[in-house]
């Protein structure tokens, strides 16, 4: 009688985990945010991009990959000659991929073709002035690839410059005097977060400071949208700030988050808030100057999250996991 009482447990025990998720695979309780799908990578994701149909990762020492968002199907995986791939951006006009390799020897910018999603092809690669990235924006000119980063090595310094494809030729570079860790920009203006210091708007004509606004925290990520600046305020969360007069920039509102926040991005009346061991948080902004809380995913469901984008609605999460994909309902 006791054997059968035992066999009775085990069997309950083996029917009860082989119907639990994986334990990559999170599963998240009902909320705002809804998870339509974990991307499991080899390494920590990093950086993202996202376009209509394809989410790129770099994953830290494990390279990059591109998924298809639209059908969750993985079409490649890159490691080759890639030490850490920390940032990855796109240049969609011309397929090409632009991913910094932090720790390779030396610290390089690599370029890829894209244009056959399930075959990337290396094209080349940076070397000049590429150690110490901490940022990094891309854009098309006339079917030639803009590139503007900060970095802290020697120096810290904002460059933008132009890669024709064999050479990158820098149009400024300016010298600041305290490290750089995330930025923006527009025609007119870079801003910076700068730390202790806050939000460092810049003439990018000249270089020169137009305005220095403190903020309570630390100041690691800036995403300007229309008149307002968002900053990720690190150990206290976040500031938003009206911009609509560069020279004076005036506080609209801030709110804490657990953990410590490394980005913001903004669609519509949404704002995500990616916080590191405090996960992702989602906002209402309709009323900026009191955003509302509507959900939030803990790192222990997803993992330490390091970036976070919102597409059309949708809510990509990089994660030392890999990517989680929420959809918003309300």
């Amino acid at each position: 009688m006791k054997k059968n009482i035992t066999w009775n447990i085990v069997i309950f025990i083996l029917v009860l985990f082989s119907g639990c998720a994986k334990p990559n695979e999170p599963t998240i309780m009902d909320g705002v945010l809804k998870l339509d799908h974990f991307y499991s990578t080899i390494g920590y994701v990093r950086d993202i991009v996202v376009t209509d149909s394809l989410l790129f990762t770099a994953e830290d020492q494990g390279g990059f990959s591109i998924f298809n968002h639209k059908t969750n199907q993985q079409m490649s995986h890159y490691e080759e000659s890639i030490d850490n791939a920390r940032l990855i951006c796109l240049v969609e006009e011309t397929n090409t991929l632009i991913l910094y390799d932090r720790y390779g020897s030396p610290p390089q910018i690599l370029l890829y073709d894209v244009s056959d999603a399930w075959n990337p092809t290396y094209l080349n690669q940076i070397i000049g002035n590429s150690a110490g990235i901490e940022a990094m924006l891309c854009s098309d000119n006339q079917g030639t690839v803009d590139m503007a980063y900060i970095r802290n090595e020697t120096a810290h310094e904002f460059i933008h410059g132009n890669y024709n494809g064999e050479y990158f030729n820098p149009y400024v570079l300016y010298n600041f005097e305290h490290t750089l860790y995330g930025f923006d920009m527009d025609e007119n203006y870079i801003y910076l977060a700068y730390q202790q210091l806050g939000l460092n708007i810049v003439d990018i004509n000249t270089g020169l400071e137009v305005s220095l606004t403190d903020t309570d925290g630390d100041a690691r990520n800036v995403k300007i949208v229309d008149n307002y600046a968002f900053i990720s305020d690190r150990q206290e969360g976040f500031t938003i700030l009206d911009i609509s007069d560069v020279s004076n920039p005036t506080f609209v509102s801030q709110k804490d988050t657990d953990g410590f926040t490394r980005n913001i991005d903004v669609e519509g009346n949404y704002m995500v808030v990616s916080s590191g061991g405090g996960g992702v948080y989602l906002y209402d902004i309709s009323n900026i100057a009191d955003p509302e809380f509507l959900d939030r995913v803990d790192d222990s469901e997803i993992g330490y999250t390091y970036k976070t984008l919102i597409k059309d609605g949708i809510v990509f999460v990089a994660t030392r996991r890999g990517v989680a994909k929420f959809s918003i309902e309300l």
